[in-house]
């Protein structure tokens, strides 16, 4: 076994290979070190495999409710901000549980990070991960209706056709599907944001 499928274990429970250990770090540990950055997030890619054989892979998305103050009414993967006290693997496997109410068995790779200014105009850097699900194809999905008012499980090429709350976020949407077609374990990020801060 090569050390990077050698599994760790989050103290939430959820397994995740040696390539993301340096993710299991919590906001006040890492802060410091990353300036202009003032806060962590997280986004989960939940792939869904068809019982059909060479069938194409679906992925959960969930529609944002008409009363959110940023993005009513769009379409994202689940996530959100990660806490000081946790780290942002815990955070993943925390804000699938909270916005979905599906329990992460695994983290599997990561296939994005990039910055991004909030509302505030604060830069906050986020992680997209894939991650899976215990009890996968017998998932029951429970929204919390005042975040979230409907999810989806759609193909690739019906992305295009969704109203997706940036267009930044649709592009991580469409990479999580190519790089899980490469089988790509985990990337570490690049480049400058639309707001000039470097990852």
């Amino acid at each position: 076994m090569t050390e990077n499928n050698v599994s760790h274990k989050t103290t939430s429970g959820a397994t995740y290979p040696s390539a993301l250990s340096h993710l299991n770090i919590s906001p006040p540990n890492l802060l410091p070190t990353i300036p202009p950055v003032t806060r962590l997030a997280v986004g989960a890619s939940i792939f869904r495999r068809s019982r059909l054989t060479n069938a194409p892979p679906r992925l959960l998305l969930v529609r944002r409710a008409v009363g959110e103050p940023s993005f009513p009414g769009l379409w994202e993967t689940p996530g959100g901000g990660v806490e000081p006290y946790e780290t942002i693997l815990d955070g993943v496997v925390r804000e699938v549980k909270e916005e979905t109410g599906l329990v992460v068995g695994r983290i599997t790779r990561c296939y994005d990070v990039y910055n991004f200014r909030g509302r505030s105009g604060k830069a906050i850097r986020k992680w997209q991960f894939e991650v899976e699900i215990e009890g996968e194809g017998e998932e029951v999905i429970v929204l919390d209706p005042t975040e979230h008012d409907q999810f989806l499980w759609v193909r690739e090429e019906e992305v295009q056709g969704l109203a997706i709350t940036t267009e930044g976020h649709r592009g991580v949407i469409v990479n999580s599907f190519r790089l899980r077609k490469a089988g790509i374990v985990a990337v570490g990020g690049g480049g400058v944001d639309a707001g000039g801060v470097g990852v």
